[in-house]
């Protein structure tokens, strides 16, 4: 299952060490997307199919000094909405 994690690493807004901490992310397995954003260019948003959370954050820690987890959240498919959608209604029709 897809997921969105946000995660929180102390950057200083240095250029380089965003930079860094991106590429650290990049490498794990499952990883598709990364953004950063916040005003101090220091929340990833990374977006990926079956990442290992705790190794990731473990790793941040250990070369980056800080790392907080502060958002997980499942990202759904436009299909399964869709068939969600249809058995709440199935649901409520048969009085569920």
């Amino acid at each position: 299952m897809k997921q969105k994690i946000t995660i929180k690493v102390q950057t200083n807004c240095d250029k380089g060490l965003i930079r860094n901490t991106m590429h650290s992310i990049s490498s794990f397995k499952g990883v598709e997307s990364i953004a950063v954003e916040g005003e101090d260019k220091d929340h990833f948003i990374i977006i990926g199919d079956g990442i290992d959370l705790i190794k990731l954050t473990k790793s941040l820690r250990k070369k980056f000094g800080h790392a907080d987890i502060l958002t997980v959240e499942p990202i759904m498919n436009q299909n399964d909405e869709i068939s969600a959608l249809m058995n709440d209604e199935e649901n409520l029709e048969n009085g569920f």
